[in-house]
């Protein structure tokens, strides 16, 4: 078995596994401290009192175990009878998001942070009633896997092989959210009036960016789906950064195997002199990729054993074959394309990387399966800690609804690795149910059973 550099070996087992503990009882009851003093890294960034307790109180309410996690019951199982206020800090008290999101990441990196990390792009859809809620517009869902009245968030997640944690969000606002009939409606979502409109890969390249500018996070690959790697201006701006991308690709995905000559045109004595290169009238068109994998020859192909994942072993045949990208029509940089197929389904895949020649091909072939993460940690989010239960409709509110989800998913986290020693197959799901020993019991009466669902 292969197991990725840069990334956790295994996908966490199922939830349902008990793992092997041997913590000690003080282990247990320390964890509200553990907890508190967590927070404290974040609290000094709310400059108001009542702003510091409602955070606290919101990391509380999204750990509690069962029952709705919407801002009105959350408050009221936690005994609280101000809902408004809670709701008013979460949707509307102006704290700065932007620096509470980067010790977010100072402590993904402190907790994580390996040279070798991975940094993965992905979206995913939140199902929303009405047609109030910024961004929200039909639109693919993958969490109902069709085209649904949804809102869009788009994440990134950090992954070494300590564990993942997501690393950053942005809300995608359709382009009809631009238009003047909507003008009304950005308004009252509070959506700043200077925003412009990004692109899926567009925000996730601000994201990534950021990350990079800031210097704070180190991290050598940046991974994703079709979605992006179909997008030769993002992957030449991850380069840019003198980082590696290994992108998944369409099978219509042109390359070729040689570099094809180009020429400036001969000038025919009128006209402006040409001076931009075509490809050469004898140089072959490119293929697509699904169309050299077809061409392979047996010995080209490896078998390997990916991963264990909670439905069985990931064996793929894989072939890493050098070629040339597309670029405009012309050829452009050299890069890795892998291919991999499944060998109990047959599914093919296909990914590009701009890694350098010498990387080992077990290596990519491991990369090829190491998008589990963003995955995983999105699915932690919204089974966990209920980031899909939320009834904020404004920009400010969903920003940071968000941000509070993940540094609830980063306490897990830290807490996985605090336990490490005594319980090393500890996973994120375990973690938080540990934490209901010591938490503040909820208090369940009418109004609470009543918690609304918009």
């Amino acid at each position: 078995m292969y197991a990725t550099p840069g990334v956790s070996s295994q996908p966490p087992a199922d939830k349902r596994d008990i793992p092997l503990l041997t913590l000690k009882p003080q282990q247990i009851t320390g964890l509200l401290d553990h907890l508190r003093s967590f927070w404290e890294r974040f609290a000094r960034f709310f400059q108001r009192r009542e702003q510091r307790e409602w955070g606290f109180k919101y990391l509380q309410g999204r750990l509690l175990d069962g029952g709705k996690h919407y801002t009105q019951p959350l408050a009221r199982r936690l005994g609280e009878k101000n809902v408004r206020a809670m709701q008013n800090f979460v949707g509307a008290s102006p704290w700065d998001d932007q620096a509470v999101q980067e010790e977010h990441q100072q402590t993904v990196q402190e907790t994580l942070g390996e040279p070798e990390g991975l940094v993965i792009m992905d979206g995913t859809g939140f199902p929303r009633k009405g047609s109030e809620s910024a961004g929200v517009a039909r639109q693919y869902c993958n969490e109902t896997g069709k085209v649904d009245n949804c809102q869009v968030g788009l994440f990134l997640t950090y992954a070494s092989t300590r564990g993942y944690a997501l690393l950053d969000r942005r809300l995608y606002l359709p382009q009809e959210w631009f238009s003047p009939e909507y003008a009304a409606r950005r308004e009252r979502c509070g959506i700043p009036e200077d925003l412009p409109f990004r692109t899926h890969q567009g925000l996730a390249w601000e994201m990534l960016e950021g990350v990079y500018r800031r210097g704070v996070v180190t991290f050598r690959w940046v991974l994703g789906d079709e979605e992006f790697g179909c997008d030769t201006g993002l992957l030449d701006q991850i380069a840019g950064l003198g980082k590696w991308y290994f992108m998944e690709v369409p099978a219509d995905t042109q390359v070729w195997l040689e570099r094809p000559q180009t020429e400036v045109p001969a000038w025919q004595g009128r006209g402006r002199k040409p001076c931009r290169e075509r490809l050469a009238a004898e140089a072959p068109l490119p293929q697509t990729v699904a169309e050299v994998a077809a061409g392979l020859p047996s010995q080209t192909w490896q078998c390997y054993t990916l991963h264990e994942g909670s439905k069985g072993p990931l064996v793929a045949d894989v072939a890493c074959v050098r070629v040339v990208a597309v670029r405009d029509g012309l050829p452009g940089p050299d890069v890795w394309l892998v291919i991999r197929q499944n060998v109990l389904t047959g599914e093919m895949k296909y990914f590009l990387s701009n890694a350098p020649q010498d990387t080992p091909a077990a290596q990519l072939a491991g990369l090829s399966a190491a998008r589990w993460p963003v995955e995983q940690g999105i699915e932690d989010c919204k089974d966990e800690l209920k980031m899909n239960q939320y009834a904020m409709r404004s920009w400010r509110g969903w920003h940071h609804h968000m941000t509070l989800v993940m540094i609830a998913h980063l306490f897990l986290v830290t807490t996985q690795q605090a336990l490490k020693e005594d319980a090393p197959a500890l996973t994120v799901s375990q973690a938080r149910l540990l934490l209901q020993a010591v938490l503040p019991k909820p208090v369940f009466d009418a109004e609470i059973l009543e918690g609304s669902n918009s």
